[in-house]
């Protein structure tokens, strides 16, 4: 994008290359291309535009931008600000959950009507995974309920990134050191992994550790500065447990564990086809 400035005031934002007239002179729309050099569009009072900041322009934020003309350039700089209107935004953001709630938990109805008509049993899995979807919905609920300004209720649709600087692990799935079936616990000293983070588990080629399934997303769902504990489910969805860790691989020294960053509320819903809630 470029601009063209008279008498040190831009008089045209230019957003594509054009034909145009210049001093009474007719240019072609190549002047826009590498056959002009800045130097020689400077001269006839045109030069480019230069960014500062970025554009925050969501359900959460406006953006506004202002145009300062200098010696070689035009740089825009944008501002964003919070929406004014921070009960409406967390008016909208609960009935989006309720709606999503409720679409989610429409594939599984029939289940329920079936009960109802034939007293035909729910299947365990169905009822977890319907209770998971409610506690997870009453926890958004009450954080977007609790969030203190528009920063907050944006935080809960955010992902932070893991605080291991590399993002994953490397350990020796076949040591019984690294891989505790009596605290179902993976040791890895300093991981730096948190509470609620997701890690996606490779075998690195070998063979699964027991209880895990390579390639599959697991929740941290404890951890101490040197191991941590897997879950299938996140703590918000009221039914988080320690995975059982059977045994140690029975081969495989270079087994990671990569991190996918930590997701806010917001995005965190119960999947319907992890295991623990597959019929």
């Amino acid at each position: 994008m470029w601009g063209r400035v008279l008498n040190g005031q831009l008089v045209e934002i230019i957003n594509a290359p054009k034909a145009m007239m210049i001093n009474d002179v007719q240019h072609p729309k190549t002047i826009f291309t590498k056959a002009w050099t800045d130097e020689e569009r400077k001269a006839v009072g045109i030069l480019p535009y230069v960014y500062s900041g970025s554009s925050k322009e969501n359900e959460f934020y406006t953006s506004s931008f202002s145009d300062s003309v200098g010696d070689d350039a035009i740089t825009r700089t944008f501002t964003s600000s919070a929406v004014s209107d921070l009960s409406g935004l967390k008016e909208r953001k609960i009935t989006d959950a309720k709606k999503y709630t409720n679409l989610m938990l429409s594939d599984t109805d029939w289940y329920i009507i079936r009960n109802a008509e034939t007293s035909t049993a729910i299947p365990s899995e169905i009822t977890a995974y319907r209770s998971a979807m409610r506690s997870n919905y009453a926890a958004l609920k009450t954080a977007i309920t609790n969030a203190a300004d528009v920063a907050a209720v944006a935080a809960l649709y955010s992902k932070t990134n893991s605080a291991n600087s590399s993002g994953l692990i490397t350990i020796n799935g076949t040591s019984s050191d690294v891989v505790s079936t009596s605290a179902n616990s993976i040791t890895s000293n300093g991981h730096d992994f948190v509470v609620g983070e997701v890690l996606t588990y490779s075998n690195g080629g070998g063979a699964d550790i027991g209880g895990l399934v390579d390639g599959t997303q697991y929740y941290v769902f404890s951890k101490t500065t040197n191991t941590f504990k897997l879950s299938h489910s996140h703590s918000n969805f009221g039914d988080a447990a320690a995975i059982s860790l059977t045994g140690v691989a029975s081969s495989g020294t270079s087994h990671t564990f990569t991190s996918n960053g930590i997701p806010g509320a917001g995005n965190t819903w119960p999947n319907p086809d992890a295991s623990i809630y597959t019929v």
